[in-house]
C-alpha cells in the first residue's frame, strides 16, 4: 500500500461510531414527558438518532416555548446518563488505529453539541484518534450538516476536498457531504430509516466495518 486513499476522514458519531440507542431514545422519551407527551416504549423513537434537537422535537408535535423546555429536559437526562448508555460499534476502535497508523487525518463531525462528542469519545477511549471534534453550536447558528463539515474542515487546516471523506449512518451525513464535494460514504448498522441512504445517493455504501476499511485505506 502506497499511502490512504483519503487525506482526512470525518465521521459521524451516533449510529456510526457508536450504537446510541438506549440513551438517546431514553432522553428523548424524558423531553418528551416533560411537556406532557408521553411515550411508552422509547423504541417508537429511534428516528430521532441522528437529526438536530429540535428539529427532531418539532416533527414529534412540540410547539412554542415547549421546545425549549424539551430541549432542556433532553441536555439534562442525556448529559448525566444517557451519553454513557451507548456502546461502541466493533470494530471500530481497530479502524480508527488503522487509519491513524495509515496517516490518515480523522475528525469527529457530529450533529451532537461539540462538548457531548468530546465526552463520549473520551468515554469509550475513541479520542486519541481524533485531531478536531466538531458538533453544533447553536449560539453560532452551526445546526446543519454541512456547516459542521465545512468547521471540521477548516479546524484541519483546509485539506483539498477531494481527498476528504465523510462516512455517516444518515442522509444529513450524505448531504452534508455533498454539499462540501467530500466523498460521502453511508453505513447500513445506523439509523437510517428504509430507502433513507439509498435515496440521498452516497457514492460509497459500507455494510461492515471491513467493507468500510477497505474503502478508506484503498485496499
Amino acid at each position: 500500500m502506497t499511502g490512504p486513499r483519503f487525506t482526512a476522514v470525518l465521521f459521524d458519531l451516533d449510529g456510526t461510531l457508536t450504537d446510541p440507542r438506549i440513551g438517546i431514545t431514553r432522553s428523548y422519551q424524558h423531553a418528551l414527558a416533560s411537556v406532557g407527551t408521553v411515550v411508552d416504549d422509547p423504541d417508537e423513537l429511534t428516528w430521532m438518532i441522528g437529526p438536530p434537537l429540535k428539529a427532531n422535537l418539532t416533527a414529534a408535535g412540540v410547539r412554542g416555548a415547549d421546545v425549549d423546555t424539551a430541549a432542556a429536559a433532553y441536555y439534562d437526562r442525556h448529559w448525566t446518563v444517557g451519553v454513557y448508555e451507548a456502546t461502541v460499534i466493533p470494530g471500530v476502535p481497530e479502524l480508527l488505529a488503522d487509519l491513524h497508523a495509515a496517516g490518515t487525518r480523522l475528525g469527529l463531525a457530529t450533529g451532537k453539541v461539540t462538548d457531548q462528542g468530546h465526552v463520549t469519545l473520551d468515554h469509550f477511549g475513541l479520542a486519541p484518534w481524533f485531531e478536531v471534534v466538531v458538533g453544533a453550536d447553536l449560539d453560532r447558528g452551526r445546526v446543519e450538516k454541512d456547516d459542521i463539515v465545512r468547521h471540521a474542515l477548516d479546524e484541519l487546516g483546509s485539506p483539498p476536498v477531494d481527498r476528504c471523506a465523510m462516512v455517516g449512518d444518515r442522509r444529513f451525513d450524505i448531504e452534508g457531504a455533498q454539499e462540501v464535494g467530500l466523498t460521502s460514504i453511508g453505513v447500513t448498522w445506523g439509523y437510517a430509516q428504509p430507502g433513507e441512504l439509498a435515496a440521498a445517493s452516497p457514492d460509497l455504501v459500507a455494510t461492515t466495518v471491513d467493507e468500510l476499511r477497505a474503502f478508506l485505506l484503498g485496499l
